[in-house]
């Protein structure tokens, strides 16, 4: 079976975790909301924190 959220473009995955990240909300709450899996989204967010948070201290 394939990654499912390897179908998704980078582009989609950073404008998903920025939209959760800015609403603050769980992410269990973005299943309804856009139809994706939470603990993918919850990935996406981690991720792109990250990525912000390496990029301030650079």
């Amino acid at each position: 079976m394939s990654n499912p959220s390897a179908r998704h473009a980078n582009e989609f995955r950073r404008e998903t975790a920025d939209y959760m990240i800015s609403t603050g909300g769980p992410t269990t709450q973005c299943r309804p909301e856009l139809g994706l899996n939470s603990k993918t989204v919850g990935k996406w967010a981690q991720d792109r924190r990250c990525g912000l948070k390496c990029r301030f201290h650079d």
